[in-house]
Protein backbone atom coordinates (compact mmCIF):
# COMPACT_ATOMS: atom_id res chain seq x y z
CA UNK A 1 0.00 0.00 0.00
CA UNK A 2 1.18 3.54 -0.69
CA UNK A 3 1.73 6.20 1.88
CA UNK A 4 -1.21 8.32 3.01
CA UNK A 5 -1.24 11.29 5.36
CA UNK A 6 -4.93 11.91 4.94
CA UNK A 7 -6.39 13.61 8.02
CA UNK A 8 -8.88 11.87 10.23
CA UNK A 9 -12.59 12.55 9.96
CA UNK A 10 -13.90 15.87 11.15
CA UNK A 11 -17.23 16.61 12.79
CA UNK A 12 -19.06 14.82 10.03
CA UNK A 13 -17.37 11.54 10.92
CA UNK A 14 -15.73 10.22 14.09
CA UNK A 15 -12.64 11.79 15.55
CA UNK A 16 -11.33 15.22 16.38
CA UNK A 17 -13.17 18.22 14.99
CA UNK A 18 -11.35 20.43 12.53
CA UNK A 19 -10.45 23.98 13.42
CA UNK A 20 -12.93 26.24 11.67
CA UNK A 21 -12.07 29.95 11.59
CA UNK A 22 -14.29 32.12 13.75
CA UNK A 23 -14.30 35.14 11.49
CA UNK A 24 -14.65 35.24 7.70
CA UNK A 25 -11.44 35.65 5.77
CA UNK A 26 -12.22 35.41 2.10
CA UNK A 27 -8.82 35.76 0.54
CA UNK A 28 -9.00 36.32 -3.19
CA UNK A 29 -12.67 37.40 -3.07
CA UNK A 30 -13.67 41.06 -3.47
CA UNK A 31 -14.67 42.61 -0.10
CA UNK A 32 -17.89 43.94 -1.63
CA UNK A 33 -19.07 40.36 -2.04
CA UNK A 34 -18.24 39.13 1.45
CA UNK A 35 -21.38 37.60 2.98
CA UNK A 36 -22.90 38.49 6.29
CA UNK A 37 -22.02 35.20 7.97
CA UNK A 38 -24.86 33.69 10.02
CA UNK A 39 -22.34 31.03 11.09
CA UNK A 40 -19.45 29.12 9.55
CA UNK A 41 -21.60 26.04 8.88
CA UNK A 42 -25.11 27.36 8.51
CA UNK A 43 -25.50 26.22 4.92
CA UNK A 44 -26.99 29.53 3.85
CA UNK A 45 -24.83 32.48 2.92
CA UNK A 46 -27.31 34.93 1.46
CA UNK A 47 -27.29 38.33 3.06
CA UNK A 48 -30.64 39.02 4.65
CA UNK A 49 -32.17 41.95 2.80
CA UNK A 50 -35.16 43.95 4.16
CA UNK A 51 -38.33 44.08 2.14
CA UNK A 52 -38.24 46.72 -0.59
CA UNK A 53 -41.58 48.23 0.39
CA UNK A 54 -40.43 48.53 4.00
CA UNK A 55 -37.34 50.42 2.88
CA UNK A 56 -39.53 52.86 0.93
CA UNK A 57 -41.89 53.43 3.86
CA UNK A 58 -39.21 54.10 6.47
CA UNK A 59 -37.82 57.65 6.76
CA UNK A 60 -34.13 57.51 7.77
CA UNK A 61 -32.77 60.18 10.10
CA UNK A 62 -30.69 61.78 7.37
CA UNK A 63 -33.72 62.05 5.11
CA UNK A 64 -35.80 63.39 8.00
CA UNK A 65 -33.22 66.11 8.60
CA UNK A 66 -33.34 67.14 4.94
CA UNK A 67 -37.15 67.24 5.03
CA UNK A 68 -37.01 69.37 8.17
CA UNK A 69 -34.76 71.88 6.43
CA UNK A 70 -37.06 71.92 3.38
CA UNK A 71 -40.15 72.48 5.56
CA UNK A 72 -38.33 75.25 7.43
CA UNK A 73 -37.35 76.92 4.16
CA UNK A 74 -40.96 76.79 2.88
CA UNK A 75 -42.19 78.10 6.25
CA UNK A 76 -39.76 81.01 6.19
CA UNK A 77 -40.75 81.80 2.59
CA UNK A 78 -44.46 81.73 3.48
CA UNK A 79 -43.80 83.85 6.60
CA UNK A 80 -41.98 86.42 4.46
CA UNK A 81 -44.92 86.52 2.04
CA UNK A 82 -47.34 86.95 4.96
CA UNK A 83 -45.23 89.73 6.49
CA UNK A 84 -44.82 91.68 3.24
CA UNK A 85 -48.48 91.21 2.29
CA UNK A 86 -49.69 92.72 5.57
CA UNK A 87 -47.22 95.60 5.28
CA UNK A 88 -48.43 96.37 1.76
CA UNK A 89 -52.02 96.23 3.04
CA UNK A 90 -51.33 98.99 5.56
CA UNK A 91 -50.83 96.85 8.66
CA UNK A 92 -47.74 96.92 10.82
CA UNK A 93 -47.14 93.21 11.70
CA UNK A 94 -44.14 91.88 13.56
CA UNK A 95 -41.92 89.16 12.16
CA UNK A 96 -42.85 86.84 15.03
CA UNK A 97 -46.53 87.29 14.11
CA UNK A 98 -45.83 86.20 10.52
CA UNK A 99 -43.74 83.23 11.64
CA UNK A 100 -46.44 82.11 14.11
CA UNK A 101 -49.00 82.28 11.32
CA UNK A 102 -47.14 80.24 8.68
CA UNK A 103 -44.29 78.13 10.10
CA UNK A 104 -46.41 75.72 12.22
CA UNK A 105 -48.45 74.80 9.15
CA UNK A 106 -45.35 73.61 7.30
CA UNK A 107 -44.08 71.65 10.28
CA UNK A 108 -47.48 69.95 10.34
CA UNK A 109 -47.03 69.05 6.68
CA UNK A 110 -43.64 67.64 7.64
CA UNK A 111 -45.32 65.50 10.32
CA UNK A 112 -47.82 64.26 7.71
CA UNK A 113 -45.12 63.32 5.19
CA UNK A 114 -44.44 59.77 6.53
CA UNK A 115 -48.14 58.94 6.23
CA UNK A 116 -48.29 60.37 2.70
CA UNK A 117 -45.09 58.50 1.74
CA UNK A 118 -46.54 55.25 3.10
CA UNK A 119 -49.82 55.80 1.23
CA UNK A 120 -48.03 56.56 -2.05
CA UNK A 121 -45.89 53.43 -1.73
CA UNK A 122 -48.76 51.20 -0.66
CA UNK A 123 -51.46 52.26 -3.12
CA UNK A 124 -50.12 52.79 -6.61
CA UNK A 125 -52.31 53.84 -9.53
CA UNK A 126 -53.44 50.74 -11.46
CA UNK A 127 -55.40 50.86 -14.69
CA UNK A 128 -57.71 47.96 -13.86
CA UNK A 129 -58.97 49.66 -10.66
CA UNK A 130 -58.34 53.27 -11.59
CA UNK A 131 -61.78 54.53 -10.40
CA UNK A 132 -61.41 52.91 -6.98
CA UNK A 133 -57.90 54.28 -6.60
CA UNK A 134 -58.90 57.85 -7.59
CA UNK A 135 -61.70 57.78 -5.01
CA UNK A 136 -59.23 56.46 -2.44
CA UNK A 137 -56.76 59.24 -3.28
CA UNK A 138 -59.46 61.93 -2.89
CA UNK A 139 -60.61 60.48 0.42
CA UNK A 140 -57.09 60.31 1.80
CA UNK A 141 -56.35 63.90 0.69
CA UNK A 142 -59.52 65.16 2.41
CA UNK A 143 -58.58 63.30 5.60
CA UNK A 144 -55.07 64.78 5.66
CA UNK A 145 -56.41 68.28 4.94
CA UNK A 146 -58.99 68.03 7.73
CA UNK A 147 -56.41 66.80 10.22
CA UNK A 148 -53.95 69.51 9.16
CA UNK A 149 -56.59 72.24 9.52
CA UNK A 150 -57.67 71.01 12.95
CA UNK A 151 -54.07 70.72 14.24
CA UNK A 152 -53.06 74.11 12.81
CA UNK A 153 -56.05 75.83 14.43
CA UNK A 154 -55.26 74.16 17.76
CA UNK A 155 -51.61 75.34 17.60
CA UNK A 156 -52.71 78.91 16.78
CA UNK A 157 -54.93 78.92 19.86
CA UNK A 158 -52.22 77.35 22.01
CA UNK A 159 -49.58 79.93 21.00
CA UNK A 160 -51.96 82.87 21.32
CA UNK A 161 -51.84 83.73 17.61
CA UNK A 162 -55.62 83.45 17.42
CA UNK A 163 -57.27 85.59 20.11
CA UNK A 164 -60.90 84.87 19.14
CA UNK A 165 -63.23 83.70 21.90
CA UNK A 166 -65.34 81.65 19.51
CA UNK A 167 -65.53 77.97 20.56
CA UNK A 168 -63.03 75.70 18.86
CA UNK A 169 -65.52 73.69 16.79
CA UNK A 170 -67.26 76.79 15.51
CA UNK A 171 -63.91 78.31 14.54
CA UNK A 172 -62.97 75.02 12.91
CA UNK A 173 -66.17 75.05 10.84
CA UNK A 174 -65.53 78.61 9.68
CA UNK A 175 -61.86 78.01 8.90
CA UNK A 176 -62.12 74.63 7.16
CA UNK A 177 -63.44 75.69 3.70
CA UNK A 178 -60.76 78.33 3.24
CA UNK A 179 -57.98 76.26 4.85
CA UNK A 180 -58.74 73.14 2.78
CA UNK A 181 -58.88 75.14 -0.45
CA UNK A 182 -55.58 76.89 0.19
CA UNK A 183 -54.06 73.67 1.58
CA UNK A 184 -54.67 71.71 -1.62
CA UNK A 185 -51.58 73.27 -3.19
CA UNK A 186 -49.46 72.40 -0.17
CA UNK A 187 -50.79 68.83 -0.08
CA UNK A 188 -50.06 68.51 -3.80
CA UNK A 189 -46.47 69.58 -3.17
CA UNK A 190 -46.11 67.04 -0.33
CA UNK A 191 -47.63 64.26 -2.42
CA UNK A 192 -45.40 65.17 -5.37
CA UNK A 193 -42.35 65.03 -3.12
CA UNK A 194 -43.46 61.61 -1.78
CA UNK A 195 -43.97 60.31 -5.33
CA UNK A 196 -40.54 61.55 -6.41
CA UNK A 197 -38.99 59.84 -3.38
CA UNK A 198 -40.82 56.58 -4.10
CA UNK A 199 -39.77 56.51 -7.78
CA UNK A 200 -36.18 57.32 -6.84
CA UNK A 201 -36.03 54.50 -4.28
CA UNK A 202 -37.57 52.04 -6.73
CA UNK A 203 -35.00 53.01 -9.35
CA UNK A 204 -32.15 52.68 -6.85
CA UNK A 205 -33.42 49.28 -5.64
CA UNK A 206 -33.48 47.69 -9.10
CA UNK A 207 -29.81 46.61 -9.01
CA UNK A 208 -30.26 45.29 -5.45
CA UNK A 209 -33.36 43.35 -6.43
CA UNK A 210 -31.60 41.96 -9.50
CA UNK A 211 -28.62 40.89 -7.39
CA UNK A 212 -30.89 39.26 -4.82
CA UNK A 213 -32.80 37.42 -7.56
CA UNK A 214 -29.55 36.29 -9.14
CA UNK A 215 -28.30 34.99 -5.78
CA UNK A 216 -31.49 33.05 -5.15
CA UNK A 217 -31.37 31.61 -8.66
CA UNK A 218 -27.76 30.55 -8.17
CA UNK A 219 -28.67 28.90 -4.86
CA UNK A 220 -31.49 26.95 -6.52
CA UNK A 221 -29.24 25.89 -9.40
CA UNK A 222 -26.51 24.71 -7.00
CA UNK A 223 -29.06 22.73 -5.03
CA UNK A 224 -30.34 21.12 -8.25
CA UNK A 225 -26.80 20.19 -9.30
CA UNK A 226 -26.10 18.62 -5.94
CA UNK A 227 -29.36 16.65 -6.08
CA UNK A 228 -28.25 15.36 -9.48
CA UNK A 229 -24.92 14.22 -8.03
CA UNK A 230 -26.38 12.24 -5.12
CA UNK A 231 -28.32 9.65 -7.19
CA UNK A 232 -25.32 9.27 -9.52
CA UNK A 233 -22.98 8.60 -6.59
CA UNK A 234 -25.45 6.18 -4.98
CA UNK A 235 -26.02 4.27 -8.22
CA UNK A 236 -22.31 3.75 -8.83
CA UNK A 237 -21.67 2.56 -5.28
CA UNK A 238 -24.61 0.14 -5.33
CA UNK A 239 -23.42 -1.12 -8.69
CA UNK A 240 -20.11 -2.04 -7.03
CA UNK A 241 -22.00 -3.89 -4.29
CA UNK A 242 -24.00 -5.81 -6.88
CA UNK A 243 -20.80 -6.77 -8.69
CA UNK A 244 -19.32 -8.23 -5.50
CA UNK A 245 -22.51 -10.19 -4.85
CA UNK A 246 -22.46 -11.65 -8.38
CA UNK A 247 -18.87 -12.76 -7.79
CA UNK A 248 -20.00 -14.40 -4.51
CA UNK A 249 -17.80 -12.14 -2.41
CA UNK A 250 -20.55 -11.80 0.21
CA UNK A 251 -18.39 -10.76 3.17
CA UNK A 252 -16.85 -7.94 1.16
CA UNK A 253 -20.29 -6.87 -0.07
CA UNK A 254 -21.51 -6.65 3.54
CA UNK A 255 -18.50 -4.53 4.50
CA UNK A 256 -19.12 -2.27 1.51
CA UNK A 257 -22.78 -1.77 2.47
CA UNK A 258 -21.72 -0.92 6.05
CA UNK A 259 -19.28 1.66 4.71
CA UNK A 260 -21.92 2.99 2.34
CA UNK A 261 -24.22 3.74 5.28
CA UNK A 262 -21.76 6.26 6.71
CA UNK A 263 -21.22 7.86 3.32
CA UNK A 264 -24.93 8.26 2.67
CA UNK A 265 -25.41 9.95 6.04
CA UNK A 266 -23.15 12.72 4.76
CA UNK A 267 -23.98 12.73 1.05
CA UNK A 268 -27.76 12.80 1.56
CA UNK A 269 -27.77 15.34 4.39
CA UNK A 270 -31.05 17.26 4.57
CA UNK A 271 -29.55 20.78 4.34
CA UNK A 272 -25.96 20.29 3.23
CA UNK A 273 -23.59 23.25 2.94
CA UNK A 274 -22.27 24.09 -0.51
CA UNK A 275 -18.73 24.32 0.86
CA UNK A 276 -16.79 22.54 3.60
CA UNK A 277 -13.19 22.77 4.85
CA UNK A 278 -10.79 20.66 2.79
CA UNK A 279 -10.09 18.41 5.79
CA UNK A 280 -13.76 17.36 5.84
CA UNK A 281 -13.78 16.75 2.10
CA UNK A 282 -10.67 14.57 2.45
CA UNK A 283 -12.26 12.64 5.33
CA UNK A 284 -15.31 11.91 3.17
CA UNK A 285 -13.04 10.90 0.29
CA UNK A 286 -11.16 8.57 2.61
CA UNK A 287 -14.36 6.76 3.55
CA UNK A 288 -15.23 6.43 -0.12
CA UNK A 289 -11.78 4.99 -0.88
CA UNK A 290 -12.17 2.47 1.94
CA UNK A 291 -15.21 1.13 0.10
CA UNK A 292 -13.34 1.04 -3.20
CA UNK A 293 -10.40 -0.80 -1.58
CA UNK A 294 -12.83 -3.64 -0.85
CA UNK A 295 -13.67 -3.86 -4.55
CA UNK A 296 -10.08 -3.52 -5.83
CA UNK A 297 -8.52 -5.53 -2.99
CA UNK A 298 -4.70 -5.21 -3.21
CA UNK A 299 -4.83 -3.63 -6.69
CA UNK A 300 -5.36 -0.11 -5.31
CA UNK A 301 -2.60 2.02 -3.83
CA UNK A 302 -3.45 5.50 -2.57
CA UNK A 303 -1.02 8.35 -1.90
CA UNK A 304 -2.34 11.59 -0.43
CA UNK A 305 -0.11 14.65 0.00
CA UNK A 306 -1.92 17.65 1.50
CA UNK A 307 -0.06 20.49 3.30
CA UNK A 308 -1.39 21.53 6.69
CA UNK A 309 -1.92 25.13 5.51
CA UNK A 310 -4.57 24.03 3.01
CA UNK A 311 -6.73 21.91 5.34
CA UNK A 312 -8.88 24.84 6.53
CA UNK A 313 -9.48 26.18 3.02
CA UNK A 314 -13.12 25.87 1.92
CA UNK A 315 -13.94 23.75 -1.15
CA UNK A 316 -17.22 22.61 -2.72
CA UNK A 317 -18.69 19.66 -0.90
CA UNK A 318 -18.16 16.41 -2.88
CA UNK A 319 -15.66 18.05 -5.23
CA UNK A 320 -13.01 15.32 -4.86
CA UNK A 321 -15.25 12.26 -4.96
CA UNK A 322 -16.20 12.57 -8.67
CA UNK A 323 -12.54 13.10 -9.58
CA UNK A 324 -11.48 10.04 -7.60
CA UNK A 325 -14.35 8.00 -9.03
CA UNK A 326 -13.36 9.01 -12.56
CA UNK A 327 -9.75 8.00 -11.92
CA UNK A 328 -10.79 4.62 -10.54
CA UNK A 329 -13.26 3.86 -13.33
CA UNK A 330 -11.23 4.99 -16.35
CA UNK A 331 -7.74 4.51 -14.92
CA UNK A 332 -7.19 1.93 -12.20
CA UNK A 333 -10.01 -0.39 -13.31
CA UNK A 334 -8.47 -0.63 -16.81
CA UNK A 335 -5.24 -2.14 -15.45
CA UNK A 336 -4.70 -5.80 -14.72
CA UNK A 337 -1.88 -4.99 -12.31
CA UNK A 338 -2.01 -2.81 -9.20
CA UNK A 339 -2.78 0.84 -9.82
CA UNK A 340 -1.77 4.00 -8.03
CA UNK A 341 -4.02 6.93 -7.16
CA UNK A 342 -2.53 10.25 -6.04
CA UNK A 343 -4.39 13.14 -4.38
CA UNK A 344 -2.55 16.44 -4.05
CA UNK A 345 -3.37 19.93 -2.78
CA UNK A 346 -1.25 23.05 -2.76
CA UNK A 347 -1.64 26.79 -2.36
CA UNK A 348 -0.33 29.09 -5.06
CA UNK A 349 -0.81 32.62 -3.80
CA UNK A 350 -4.55 33.25 -3.72
CA UNK A 351 -5.33 30.01 -5.57
CA UNK A 352 -5.94 26.52 -4.19
CA UNK A 353 -4.95 23.71 -6.56
CA UNK A 354 -6.38 20.19 -6.17
CA UNK A 355 -5.05 17.29 -8.30
CA UNK A 356 -6.17 13.68 -8.65
CA UNK A 357 -3.90 11.47 -10.78
CA UNK A 358 -4.00 7.82 -11.78
CA UNK A 359 -1.52 5.64 -13.65
CA UNK A 360 -4.06 4.03 -15.95
CA UNK A 361 -3.85 3.91 -19.74
CA UNK A 362 -4.82 7.58 -20.09
CA UNK A 363 -6.78 9.15 -22.96
CA UNK A 364 -6.61 7.31 -26.25
CA UNK A 365 -4.52 8.96 -28.97
CA UNK A 366 -4.18 12.11 -26.90
CA UNK A 367 -7.89 12.89 -27.22
CA UNK A 368 -9.61 14.68 -24.31
CA UNK A 369 -10.99 12.35 -21.69
CA UNK A 370 -14.75 11.84 -21.81
CA UNK A 371 -16.66 13.53 -18.99
CA UNK A 372 -19.49 11.71 -17.23
CA UNK A 373 -22.27 13.03 -15.03
CA UNK A 374 -19.99 13.53 -12.02
CA UNK A 375 -17.38 15.63 -13.83
CA UNK A 376 -19.95 17.70 -15.74
CA UNK A 377 -21.77 18.33 -12.49
CA UNK A 378 -18.55 19.33 -10.73
CA UNK A 379 -17.65 21.73 -13.54
CA UNK A 380 -21.07 23.38 -13.34
CA UNK A 381 -20.93 23.73 -9.55
CA UNK A 382 -17.47 25.30 -9.72
CA UNK A 383 -18.68 27.82 -12.29
CA UNK A 384 -21.74 28.71 -10.21
CA UNK A 385 -19.71 29.17 -7.05
CA UNK A 386 -16.61 30.96 -8.35
CA UNK A 387 -17.34 32.20 -11.88
CA UNK A 388 -14.21 32.82 -13.95
CA UNK A 389 -11.97 32.40 -10.89
CA UNK A 390 -11.99 28.59 -11.22
CA UNK A 391 -11.05 25.86 -13.67
CA UNK A 392 -11.28 22.09 -14.03
CA UNK A 393 -9.09 20.30 -16.54
CA UNK A 394 -8.38 16.70 -17.54
CA UNK A 395 -5.06 16.01 -19.22
CA UNK A 396 -2.60 13.16 -19.82
CA UNK A 397 -0.14 12.75 -16.97
CA UNK A 398 3.56 13.40 -17.60
CA UNK A 399 4.49 9.71 -17.46
CA UNK A 400 1.30 7.63 -17.60
CA UNK A 401 -2.37 8.01 -16.80
CA UNK A 402 -4.61 11.03 -16.41
CA UNK A 403 -4.50 14.00 -14.06
CA UNK A 404 -7.59 16.04 -13.08
CA UNK A 405 -6.78 19.54 -11.83
CA UNK A 406 -9.12 21.91 -10.03
CA UNK A 407 -8.17 25.54 -9.35
CA UNK A 408 -10.33 27.82 -7.21
CA UNK A 409 -9.88 30.89 -4.97
CA UNK A 410 -8.15 30.13 -1.67
CA UNK A 411 -10.60 31.25 1.05
CA UNK A 412 -11.15 30.38 4.69
CA UNK A 413 -14.90 30.89 4.78
CA UNK A 414 -17.89 30.09 2.57
CA UNK A 415 -18.42 32.36 -0.42
CA UNK A 416 -21.80 34.09 -0.78
CA UNK A 417 -24.29 32.35 -3.01
CA UNK A 418 -24.35 34.09 -6.38
CA UNK A 419 -20.69 35.19 -6.19
CA UNK A 420 -19.89 33.28 -9.40
CA UNK A 421 -22.94 34.75 -11.15
CA UNK A 422 -21.54 38.25 -10.82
Amino acid sequence: MGSSNMPGPGPRGHGSAPRVPQGPSLQGIPPSLHPAFPGPRSGRYLRTMPDSADRRRRIPWREAAILFLVATAFGVFASTQHFLGMRMGGSNPTWSHAVSAELPAWYLWLAAFPAVAWFVSRYRLERRIIVQRVLLYVGFALLILLLHTAANLWIHRLTGFSSTRVPYWIAFGRTTPWAMTSGLLSYGAIRGLALARDYYLRYRERPLAAAELSARLAEAQLAALRMQLNPHFLFNTLNSVAMLVRRQRSDEAVRMVAGLRGLLRTALEASPPQEVPLREELAFCQRYLEIERIRFSDRLQVDVQVPEETLDAFVPHLVLQPLVENALKHGIAQRSAAGRLEVRAERRGDTLVLRVQDDGPGPDDGRPAREGVGLRNTRSRLARLYGAAQSLSLAPAADQGTVATVELPFHLGPVPIGYGAG
